[in-house]
């Protein structure tokens, strides 16, 4: 879902209510659901220019995590990021986290 032509999540939802990647090409879950790795997607421009990165992820997901958006409601105890993937740790698993990074709340802007 692009937000006015500039912004996206790391996830979107299908015409058949599918959670489908968007700005991550692709995510994996650890088998005791605590960990999920989220693979940044390198062929993308962010609308300042600049290259998209899982930095760049990482940190919006911070601040988005620490505002009064969905993604404060979730039980994330820390996001880090190595290479192309971000990974957002869990304190307790958490199966609706993918629903809660298609809102618009965690959309992924330039710093």
């Amino acid at each position: 879902m692009s937000l006015l032509q500039v912004a996206e999540t790391l996830v979107t939802i299908d015409r058949n209510c599918k959670l489908i990647p968007l700005l991550a090409s692709s995510w994996s879950i650890s088998k005791d659901g605590l960990a999920w790795h989220f693979n940044v997607r390198q062929d993308v421009l962010m609308h300042d220019g600049s290259p998209l990165n899982a930095g760049v992820v990482q940190r919006v997901l911070e601040r988005a995590r620490k505002g009064s958006g969905v993604l404060s409601q979730a039980p994330i105890s820390h996001i880090d990021s190595q290479g192309n993937e971000v990974v957002i740790l869990l304190s307790r698993p958490f199966a609706p986290l993918a629903a809660y990074l298609a809102n618009y709340s965690p959309q992924i802007l330039a710093d």
